[in-house]
């Protein structure tokens, strides 16, 4: 596991040596359907599309700019990221794009350009041809006099008028905007040396060398899909497989037979992705995969549940497998990408009095305890991060065994967000508690037991109900399992003012084979309504309904469930239509939109 790279002042400096040790090396793989190779790239390669693009930025005298990238999924994510990087341009990755569906992008591109204001989009010549005439029809002022530059227009030849910058290791490499989950998105400031210090760290957490082999479906514009999809290969030494969300999403065995078809030794998804595959995967499948050679199966960006760990392990074990291959992780952008992760075969759980957690006291006890909740450990820091719970309104550090506001400091910890001082120093500015340093907010509520970390939830979604606390996640994962038509995934939980007291409401998702559209008045029954491309007629029942839907039903079964693990009554349950629960770009609950909605009255209910 050794590392050479480990003192390079830049990202600049890492390809640059990886390219002149060994051009031939393959680095990238992209499969656009998931199974077949549809483009790759090697690490001189690499190089070489980055020399091109950096020379005809050079020209335009753009250093220290900001430039959007605006692409569908795939690798020219890699080379215009690098482009950037080499002409000392600052990268803005933005969401992957689909060339059908530009219009809809446009409002979220707008966001980005308004806060980040780019000299220069990076795009392909399809999209860059349609989109400017959309900028100048709608949104000509929050783009101003940018220029886009079709990548795909650039040849190769390019390369030779590179001129390599001199480039300080606190430079700023990419702003990362943040997703969106809790507010507006943010640009998160990322210099070379926090994105260097994170690869360190990941590469001694999961225990990387040049002979490891990585398979990634996650989108490459998020934190996770970037700096360990993208970069960490390049700064560890080996390649990496991918495929688009989409892919994925679409049949998730395809996940697993590319890790078995090149013997990966490392992975990541959230908990969902995990989930996904023992909903999806059939016992016929698993027989066909060999995933003996996985070392490394990461899980995090979301909450982990210990139950898909011990379900997916038990599901893939006769193939090779093993439990001890998961790494239970915590981070977020604001830290460039991982704070915590746990250590090789050590998934560590514990099992608490969910009534204590909601009083912020973290009582260990026994398993048959009634009001017993698990939660799984994150793992400890590495290098010089350092954690400290506090009371978040106090700023000073909790008690032990309180859960409290999970604040982090290290040279991961990025500079603050573009353009606005006031919430950086909120955020990044924290009172240093120990020390001189100041440490960075997180928002997130945990506690740290025998040095590792256990997160509870979110700090502005935690749901106050006669002075107790209750973690959505957990509400939601209980509705999730009430009755069999709600959607994994795709509940929300919040707390709403009913005359002066805060009353719970749940919003699902139902089951596409569940589907709802039409109501049969007075029964309280829903019917699916089969639609083909061209018409909407009615077909006869046997081939129409997989299953009845009964809201009645499904309702008494989600306050039962509620009532009995959390004590609480539920106000109000929304169902809505597959695929219309406010998320993120990357797939995250923004609770505080679905609220939004649901004030307004703008869910898509049936």
């Amino acid at each position: 596991m050794s590392l050479s790279l480990g003192n390079k002042l830049s990202l600049v400096d890492v390809l640059c040596e990886r390219a002149e040790q060994s051009p031939l090396a393959p680095l990238f793989s992209y499969m656009e359907d998931g199974q077949t190779e549809t483009s790759r790239l090697s690490r001189g390669g690499l190089h070489d599309r980055a020399r091109a693009i950096a020379a005809v930025l050079q020209s335009f005298r753009l250093e220290g700019e900001r430039a959007l990238l605006f692409f569908p999924d795939g690798l020219d994510y890699a080379t215009a990221f690098f482009g950037c990087l080499y002409a000392r341009i600052i990268a803005v990755p933005t969401f992957a794009i689909h060339p059908s569906r530009l219009a809809r992008s446009l409002s979220r591109l707008r966001v980005i350009a308004r806060d980040a204001r780019p000299a220069v989009i990076l795009t392909t010549t399809a999209i860059a041809s349609q989109m400017e005439q959309l900028v100048q029809e709608e949104a000509g002022a929050d783009f101003g006099d940018v220029r886009w530059i079709a990548i795909d227009e650039i040849p190769d030849s390019m390369s030779t008028g590179w001129s390599r910058p001199a480039i300080a290791t606190e430079s700023l490499a990419y702003l990362q905007y943040t997703s969106g989950s809790t507010g507006n998105p943010k640009g998160v400031m990322i210099s070379h040396a926090n994105v260097l210090d994170n690869l360190r760290n990941m590469h001694e957490a999961f225990g990387h060398d040049e002979p490891s082999t990585l398979v990634v479906w996650l989108p490459t514009f998020h934190d996770m899909g970037l700096v360990y999809g993208l970069i960490q290969p390049i700064f560890s030494g080996f390649a990496n497989h991918l495929m688009p969300p989409t892919a994925f999403l679409k049949r998730p065995m395809s996940w697993l037979e590319v890790m078995t078809r090149v013997k990966a030794t490392h992975t990541v998804a959230p908990n969902f992705g995990y989930e996904r595959c023992l909903q999806k995967v059939n016992a016929e499948e698993v027989a066909t995969l060999d995933l003996s050679a996985c070392v490394a199966a990461m899980n995090g960006a979301e909450p982990i549940r210990l139950s898909t760990i011990d379900r997916f392990s038990a599901a893939f074990e006769s193939v090779g497998f093993l439990r001890s291959s998961f790494r239970p992780c915590y981070g977020l952008a604001e830290a460039t990408l991982m704070v915590t992760a746990a250590r090789a075969a050590s998934v560590r759980a514990v099992i608490l009095d969910s009534e204590a957690l909601g009083r912020d006291e973290f009582v260990v006890v026994p398993a048959q305890t009634p009001s017993a909740q698990t939660l799984v450990s994150c793992g400890p820091t590495y290098s010089d991060t350092e954690l400290v719970i506090t009371d978040p309104q106090s700023g000073l550090p909790c008690a032990p065994r309180r859960v409290g506001e999970v604040w982090v400091r290290g040279s991961s910890v990025a500079q603050g967000y573009w353009g606005h001082p006031g919430r950086s120093n909120e955020t990044f500015g924290a009172s240093a508690v120990t020390g001189a340093a100041p440490f960075m907010r997180t928002g997130d509520l945990g506690i740290v037991h025998d040095g590792e970390l256990y997160v509870t939830g979110r700090l502005k979604d935690v749901i106050i109900i006669r002075g107790r606390n209750h973690y959505p996640q957990d509400i939601e994962s209980i509705v999730e399992a009430s009755h069999e038509s709600i959607r994994p995934g795709c509940v929300a939980a919040f707390g709403v003012d009913v005359d002066g007291e805060e009353r719970l409401v749940v919003v699902a998702e139902v089951e596409r084979r569940h589907r709802i559209t039409r109501r049969v008045e007075g029964t309280g029954q829903y019917t699916e309504r089969r639609r083909s491309e061209r018409r909407q007629e009615v077909l006869p029942d046997a081939e129409n309904v997989d299953r009845a839907f009964s809201e009645k039903e499904a309702t008494e079964s989600i306050r039962r469930a509620v009532s009995a693990e959390q004590g609480l009554q539920v106000h109000s349950v929304v169902f809505l239509t597959p695929g219309s629960l406010p998320k993120t770009t990357s797939g995250k609950l923004q609770r505080r939109a679905c609220l939004a909605a649901y004030l307004s009255g703008s869910l898509v209910v049936p």
